[in-house]
């Protein structure tokens, strides 16, 4: 990581570190192996925060160009590590969703994830259904974890989707020029959800067992949602359900289960297995 620090005793700022900066959040700056050199002046825009109080600086640089490059020992060969999922890192590839969803990419790389445009790299695209030719730039919707250049979230909503099976195809570029392309395919369902846009967990009490179902996609729900909480035994056999609503603009949803069967008689200690349903759609069976 290249560093510039003000001089000590500085009458403008107090003694901090400059880290150079481009176009993201993050403290260093790469090189891309592709640069096109020239003698022309270069801008450069700097950024800091100091330690103790925590403030922002920042400036610009222009009295430098770039007309070479230092050529590292081992050239990288491999393209960027893209892990596409909807909901969540449990989505099956070709799991059903609604016809509105949002789809995230895991992204990783060990020289650097390229996020230039024009002759200095190359964009982030996404493309449906194999139509390489629709591809959307989606830099913007992409995000480099806190202070580094090699990983990062990716997060594009979808809407609007048609009912049928898609694909939705990823391509990412790291500094050194190779490209990796994920797919992933899923099926679009009238009132689908992706199965892991929610969770249940089981919370022992003193004499009940209270069922907690989440709704894991970061926001409360815009439709109430029916719930269907079931118990069984390792048999097989269905032991205890309930059925409940969670409300539009909530998030979580409880039921509380006093240990019987439907008769009301008392189970005997031992495993059972949970799990809810909400819409067309199941958290995973559990034991507890």
């Amino acid at each position: 990581m290249a560093e510039r620090s003000t001089a000590a005793g500085s009458s403008r700022y107090p003694f901090v570190k400059y880290c150079i900066a481009f176009a993201t959040r993050i403290g260093v700056f790469n090189n891309p192996s592709r640069s096109t050199f020239s003698p022309n002046k270069c801008l450069l825009s700097l950024y800091t925060e100091q330690d103790s109080t925590k403030a922002h600086y920042n400036g610009q640089f222009s009295n430098f160009c770039i007309n070479s490059s230092t050529q590292l020992a081992q050239a990288d060969t491999l393209g960027p590590n893209v892990y596409l999922y909807i909901g969540n890192p449990d989505f099956p590839d070709g799991g059903i969703i609604g016809t509105s969803a949002t789809l995230y990419a895991s992204v990783t790389d060990s020289t650097g994830i390229s996020m230039m445009t024009g002759n200095l790299g190359h964009d982030m695209e996404l493309w449906f259904d194999g139509r390489r030719d629709q591809s959307i730039v989606v830099n913007d919707y992409f995000t480099f974890d806190y202070g580094s250049y090699m990983q990062g979230p990716l997060q594009y909503p979808l809407s609007a989707l048609q009912v049928g099976r898609h694909t939705a195809s990823l391509r990412v570029w790291d500094v050194f020029g190779n490209a990796t392309t994920a797919t992933l395919t899923f099926n679009v369902q009238e009132g689908g959800n992706a199965t892991a846009d929610f969770d249940v967990i089981a919370v022992p009490l003193s004499a009940t067992t209270r069922f907690i179902t989440n709704y894991k996609m970061g926001q409360n729900l815009t439709e109430a949602r029916n719930i269907l909480t079931e118990v069984y035994n390792l048999t097989g056999m269905r032991v205890w359900h309930n059925e409940s609503t969670l409300p539009a603009g909530n998030q979580y949803n409880a039921v509380d289960w006093n240990q019987t069967d439907y008769a009301g008689s008392p189970l005997p200690a031992g495993v059972y297995l949970y799990r809810s349903k909400m819409g067309k759609s199941h958290t995973k069976t559990k034991n507890k």
